[in-house]
């Protein structure tokens, strides 16, 4: 069921844009229960649950905040996450 759910919202929450993963910040503050949703759709990026917890409490400040897992970086934007491969960010070098 869980699992389902997660689909659904992968399919609603979801953008691309130039190989980055984009989701609207407004549609992650409202999820419920957001720390375990938010988790479950940010697993596959591979962010753990402290970062997640982090990430929560950073959606409400200032937008610039950082959060690496071992193969992608989150960046806390104005109205979107952004979730980039680092393997992406080191060709652009």
């Amino acid at each position: 069921m869980l699992e389902l759910r997660i689909t659904e919202l992968k399919a609603q929450l979801f953008s691309y844009r130039d190989g980055d993963v984009l989701i609207a910040i407004n549609a992650a503050k409202v999820l419920n229960p957001q720390r375990l949703l938010l988790f479950k759709l940010l697993q596959g990026f591979g962010f753990n649950e402290t970062a997640v917890d982090d990430l929560i409490s950073a959606l409400d400040k200032h937008s610039g905040r950082v959060f690496e897992s071992d193969s992608f970086t989150l960046i806390v934007d104005r109205d979107n996450l952004i979730i980039t491969p680092k393997i992406k960010q080191n060709n652009r070098m």
